[in-house]
This record gives structure tokens, C-alpha cells and sequence, in this order.
């Protein structure tokens, strides 16, 4: 006998204009090598938990100096998107949103440790 092979999917599935965390983590990786003309990258990792949840580790990485990777910030959420946690050495923050998540990410990369961080990684690269 032949197994039923009904289709039990709703007519039209639900899908979101809302920006995974992961692709405006991206996004702003691009942005940094683009801004520093290739003197730095940066990198994002990604790992699933065993309860799902997502890790995004976002690395400033300087090419010139053998791939050197600091880890600036991590984010977790769960597969459903937000909330989200974010983790530096200077803030922590969760954000319940992604324009939550953008401004306080605008923040983070704007910090004057962050930019402190870039500057001497640049004078490295250059030295």
C-alpha cells in the first residue's frame, strides 16, 4: 500500500523582514574591511548549542600580522531570533529587537575602546 503523501503545509508560510543577527554582524564585517582598505577584517563564527541556540563570535582580525584574532563582542540567541544576548570585555546587553540590536551595536563599535582597539591593531599592521 502507498503511503498517504498529503500536503499538511499551510497555503502561504509565515516569513519575516526582520534581519538575522548574524547577517548585520556580517554585514558590519564587510563594512570594516571596506573602512581600513583591507588593513583589517573581521570575522564572524558561528556554532549551534545542543539547545539550539546560536553563538556568533565577531573577531577584528589584521592579516599583516599573521591573522591576529581578537574576539570584539558574541551574540546568542535562540533559532527564533530575538531576544538576543550580547558580550564584550566593555558591555553587556540584551536586545529584544533588531533595531534594539542595531543601536546598541551602533554603540558598541563606536566606543572609544572599540576604536582604540582598531587604531592600535592598524598602527601594527602598518609598523
Amino acid at each position: 500500500m502507498v503511503a498517504d503523501h498529503e500536503d499538511l503545509w499551510p497555503e502561504t508560510l509565515v516569513t519575516t523582514d526582520t534581519a538575522a543577527p548574524v547577517s548585520i554582524l556580517r554585514r558590519q564585517a564587510i563594512l570594516l574591511g571596506e573602512k581600513t582598505a583591507g588593513i583589517l577584517e573581521a570575522e564572524v563564527a558561528t556554532t549551534v548549542g545542543d539547545k539550539g541556540n546560536f553563538t556568533h563570535d565577531f573577531y577584528l582580525v589584521a592579516p599583516a600580522l599573521d591573522r591576529y584574532r581578537y574576539r570584539l563582542l558574541t551574540v546568542t540567541h535562540p533559532a527564533a531570533l530575538y531576544p538576543i544576548s550580547v558580550y564584550s570585555d566593555i558591555y553587556q546587553f540584551e536586545a529584544d529587537s533588531e533595531e534594539t540590536f542595531k543601536s546598541t551595536l551602533r554603540d558598541l563599535l563606536s566606543s572609544p575602546r572599540t576604536q582604540s582597539l582598531i587604531s592600535a591593531m592598524v598602527a601594527q599592521c602598518r609598523g
